[in-house]
């Protein structure tokens, strides 16, 4: 019986999780995956590892947007370069081959090599504007 029900789970992921981007250990165990059971559908070969907690189906090309969109939600602000938002939406002509992918964001923080294994990017922070209200 225990087949039949990670059978179900991993019918569900496969439903439920968009494809082209990776996913986090916490989007696993909010469809009732636990750690353990995530270890064991990668040693079967239902799922990839590709960092810490960071995995994608077997065999998907991984998008830029999907993996930005993972990001997103680890890192405050972060968002695509003008040049590079335009570069990934085929604006801009006489591109290079792998262009480098020029990401921005409010807090300091450093790309996974899972990223940037897959796309030539580097992350710049700053904080351009003061929003805060306390002084005025």
């Amino acid at each position: 019986m225990a087949g039949v029900s990670r059978h179900n789970l991993i019918k569900e992921l496969q439903a439920k999780l968009p494809r082209g981007a990776p996913f986090e250990l916490s989007d696993l165990d909010r469809l009732g995956i636990s750690p353990q059971l995530a270890a064991h559908y990668v040693l079967v070969g239902w799922l990839t590892r590709l960092g810490q907690s960071v995995y994608a189906f077997p065999g998907d090309e991984l998008t830029p947007h999907g993996a930005v969109k993972l990001l997103q939600r680890k890192v405050r602000g972060l968002h695509v370069g003008g040049k590079s938002a335009l570069a990934l939406h085929g604006v801009r002509h006489n591109l290079s081959t792998r262009e480098t992918l020029v990401l921005w964001g409010d807090a300091r923080s450093k790309l996974p090599e899972w990223f940037t294994s897959r796309y030539p990017a580097r992350y710049v922070w700053a904080r351009l504007f003061d929003w805060s209200t306390d002084g005025q």
